[in-house]
């Protein structure tokens, strides 16, 4: 998809840097025109931008209409990652929601928290994953809790425990 070729960086700027170039890239970023590559779309960019560059290609790179499969009491459940509202565990039951429908699915938490930590999700307590993406609000709440409305209007809340991480995750 997208090549990276920089003419001189220095070892911190390499380390810090994560984009892997790939040798069948259609898009080169250069910041040298000798670097040019023939029959693809290249980019010149200064090396002071070399940070936003990053995010930009890592955000181009991320695949929004991902699917992923559950196993349900039904059989399988595919659905598109950015879909998902929330999760959330009643007892041993552990149930997806999406805007208009819930699922129960056969699996926990924590896998669910390695699976999607790179798709926008965060733990927000003991028995709640949330899409951060479906969020519109963030209020604070009694005992130094907060309070996530979702573009459907559904709430829910950040249990004391998770509201630093939260934080964090959102960069706050």
């Amino acid at each position: 998809m997208i090549k990276l070729k920089i003419s001189k960086l220095d070892t911190k700027e390499k380390i810090d840097f994560d984009i892997q170039s790939e040798e069948n890239a259609s898009y080169v970023i250069c910041d040298d025109i000798s670097l040019f590559e023939k029959d693809k779309v290249n980019i010149l960019i200064n090396k002071e931008n070399i940070p936003e560059i990053k995010k930009l290609v890592n955000a181009l790179k991320k695949d929004d209409s991902r699917i992923i499969v559950f196993n349900t009491d039904k059989g399988l459940l595919r659905i598109f990652i950015q879909d998902i509202y929330y999760f959330q565990t009643y007892g041993t039951d552990l149930f997806l929601y999406t805007r208009g429908n819930n699922y129960l699915i056969k699996s926990t938490l924590y896998q669910l928290e390695n699976l999607l930590k790179n798709d926008n999700f965060v733990r927000i307590g003991k028995a709640t994953i949330v899409n951060v993406a479906k969020i519109s609000e963030i209020r604070t709440a009694f005992n130094a809790k907060l309070l996530l409305v979702l573009d459907n209007k559904q709430q829910l809340e950040v249990m004391r425990s998770y509201v630093k991480s939260f934080k964090n995750f959102l960069k706050l």
